[in-house]
Protein backbone atom coordinates (compact mmCIF):
# COMPACT_ATOMS: atom_id res chain seq x y z
CA UNK A 1 0.00 0.00 0.00
CA UNK A 2 3.03 2.21 0.58
CA UNK A 3 4.62 1.80 -2.30
CA UNK A 4 1.29 2.42 -4.36
CA UNK A 5 1.04 5.65 -2.49
CA UNK A 6 4.86 6.95 -3.72
CA UNK A 7 3.90 5.39 -7.19
CA UNK A 8 1.06 8.04 -7.18
CA UNK A 9 3.22 10.91 -5.25
CA UNK A 10 5.50 10.14 -8.46
CA UNK A 11 3.36 10.15 -11.30
CA UNK A 12 1.60 13.21 -9.90
CA UNK A 13 4.93 15.22 -9.73
CA UNK A 14 6.06 13.61 -13.13
CA UNK A 15 2.78 15.06 -14.88
CA UNK A 16 3.06 18.55 -12.93
CA UNK A 17 6.55 18.87 -14.26
CA UNK A 18 5.36 18.07 -17.72
CA UNK A 19 2.84 20.98 -17.88
CA UNK A 20 4.76 23.98 -17.29
CA UNK A 21 5.60 26.89 -19.88
CA UNK A 22 8.30 25.05 -21.25
CA UNK A 23 5.86 22.69 -23.37
CA UNK A 24 4.02 25.50 -24.92
CA UNK A 25 4.76 25.95 -28.55
CA UNK A 26 6.30 29.30 -29.98
CA UNK A 27 5.07 31.16 -32.87
CA UNK A 28 7.98 32.84 -35.19
CA UNK A 29 7.68 36.75 -34.73
CA UNK A 30 8.78 39.34 -36.69
CA UNK A 31 8.24 43.07 -37.76
CA UNK A 32 9.90 46.81 -38.51
CA UNK A 33 10.19 49.63 -35.91
CA UNK A 34 10.25 53.03 -37.85
CA UNK A 35 10.14 56.47 -36.07
CA UNK A 36 8.77 58.85 -38.39
CA UNK A 37 9.26 56.94 -41.17
CA UNK A 38 12.45 56.41 -40.59
CA UNK A 39 13.60 52.52 -39.30
CA UNK A 40 15.17 52.38 -36.03
CA UNK A 41 18.63 50.22 -35.51
CA UNK A 42 19.28 48.62 -32.04
CA UNK A 43 15.92 49.23 -30.40
CA UNK A 44 14.84 46.21 -28.20
CA UNK A 45 11.29 45.27 -28.68
CA UNK A 46 9.43 43.15 -26.03
CA UNK A 47 6.14 41.49 -26.06
CA UNK A 48 5.15 41.06 -22.76
CA UNK A 49 1.59 38.38 -22.36
CA UNK A 50 -1.14 40.32 -21.70
CA UNK A 51 -3.39 38.02 -19.71
CA UNK A 52 -2.56 35.34 -16.83
CA UNK A 53 1.12 34.44 -18.12
CA UNK A 54 2.54 38.23 -17.81
CA UNK A 55 6.02 36.39 -17.08
CA UNK A 56 6.04 34.92 -20.67
CA UNK A 57 7.97 37.69 -22.26
CA UNK A 58 9.18 37.70 -25.54
CA UNK A 59 12.37 40.51 -26.77
CA UNK A 60 14.40 41.05 -30.23
CA UNK A 61 16.31 43.95 -31.30
CA UNK A 62 16.18 45.42 -34.23
CA UNK A 63 18.86 45.57 -37.22
CA UNK A 64 20.44 48.45 -39.67
CA UNK A 65 16.67 47.77 -41.34
CA UNK A 66 14.80 48.03 -38.66
CA UNK A 67 13.26 44.23 -37.91
CA UNK A 68 13.17 42.42 -35.06
CA UNK A 69 12.89 38.59 -34.35
CA UNK A 70 11.50 37.52 -31.49
CA UNK A 71 12.32 34.44 -28.96
CA UNK A 72 11.65 33.84 -25.35
CA UNK A 73 13.81 32.55 -22.79
CA UNK A 74 12.97 29.59 -20.79
CA UNK A 75 16.42 28.23 -19.67
CA UNK A 76 17.62 28.67 -23.38
CA UNK A 77 16.61 30.91 -26.24
CA UNK A 78 13.77 29.05 -28.61
CA UNK A 79 12.53 31.64 -31.44
CA UNK A 80 9.31 33.08 -31.51
CA UNK A 81 6.88 33.58 -28.65
CA UNK A 82 3.59 31.23 -27.14
CA UNK A 83 0.42 32.59 -29.14
CA UNK A 84 -1.45 35.23 -27.42
CA UNK A 85 -2.31 38.19 -26.87
CA UNK A 86 0.48 40.63 -25.56
CA UNK A 87 1.64 44.41 -24.80
CA UNK A 88 4.82 45.83 -26.68
CA UNK A 89 7.05 48.59 -25.66
CA UNK A 90 9.77 49.87 -27.66
CA UNK A 91 13.28 51.32 -26.53
CA UNK A 92 16.10 52.25 -27.49
CA UNK A 93 18.95 54.04 -24.72
CA UNK A 94 22.40 56.72 -25.73
CA UNK A 95 24.29 54.73 -23.37
CA UNK A 96 27.35 57.33 -22.96
CA UNK A 97 30.69 55.98 -24.73
CA UNK A 98 33.52 55.33 -21.66
CA UNK A 99 36.04 57.17 -20.96
CA UNK A 100 39.21 55.72 -22.29
CA UNK A 101 41.89 55.52 -19.66
CA UNK A 102 44.83 54.93 -21.89
CA UNK A 103 46.25 57.84 -24.05
CA UNK A 104 47.27 57.76 -27.97
CA UNK A 105 50.66 56.95 -26.96
CA UNK A 106 49.63 54.09 -25.02
CA UNK A 107 50.24 54.95 -21.94
CA UNK A 108 47.56 53.71 -19.13
CA UNK A 109 46.30 55.92 -16.76
CA UNK A 110 43.81 54.98 -13.88
CA UNK A 111 40.52 55.79 -13.97
CA UNK A 112 39.40 58.60 -11.25
CA UNK A 113 36.59 57.84 -9.43
CA UNK A 114 33.37 59.35 -10.38
CA UNK A 115 31.51 61.66 -7.80
CA UNK A 116 29.51 59.54 -5.27
CA UNK A 117 26.11 59.13 -6.50
CA UNK A 118 26.66 60.45 -10.30
CA UNK A 119 25.54 57.54 -12.53
CA UNK A 120 25.88 58.32 -16.22
CA UNK A 121 23.03 59.88 -17.97
CA UNK A 122 21.26 57.59 -20.43
CA UNK A 123 19.03 59.22 -23.15
CA UNK A 124 15.90 57.75 -24.77
CA UNK A 125 16.28 57.85 -28.66
CA UNK A 126 12.88 55.88 -28.69
CA UNK A 127 9.98 58.64 -27.47
CA UNK A 128 9.45 57.69 -23.77
CA UNK A 129 6.19 56.73 -23.56
CA UNK A 130 6.76 53.42 -25.68
CA UNK A 131 9.19 51.80 -23.67
CA UNK A 132 7.22 49.80 -20.66
CA UNK A 133 4.63 47.12 -22.57
CA UNK A 134 1.93 48.17 -19.95
CA UNK A 135 2.14 51.85 -20.95
CA UNK A 136 2.59 51.97 -24.51
CA UNK A 137 -0.49 51.17 -25.57
CA UNK A 138 1.07 48.91 -28.83
CA UNK A 139 -0.24 45.75 -28.78
CA UNK A 140 -0.33 42.20 -31.08
CA UNK A 141 -2.28 39.34 -31.35
CA UNK A 142 0.43 36.32 -32.06
CA UNK A 143 -1.68 33.39 -33.63
CA UNK A 144 -1.04 30.05 -34.17
CA UNK A 145 0.12 28.59 -37.24
CA UNK A 146 -0.51 32.51 -38.55
CA UNK A 147 1.05 35.40 -40.21
CA UNK A 148 2.85 36.92 -37.26
CA UNK A 149 4.80 39.92 -38.62
CA UNK A 150 3.89 43.52 -36.47
CA UNK A 151 5.07 46.25 -37.69
CA UNK A 152 5.61 49.58 -35.41
CA UNK A 153 5.32 53.08 -36.48
CA UNK A 154 6.07 54.93 -34.16
CA UNK A 155 5.87 59.29 -33.72
CA UNK A 156 7.80 61.39 -32.10
CA UNK A 157 4.86 63.58 -31.27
Amino acid sequence: MKSVRILLVVAMLVIVAGCGKRGMRTEYVEGKVTLDGQTVEGATVTFRMAKDNADVVGAGQTNAEGIYKLSVDRGEAEAGVPAGEYQVGIRKLDVPAAESNVSSDGTYTPAKASAPGKAPVYKDLVPAKYKFPEKSGLTANVKEGGDNVFNFELTSK
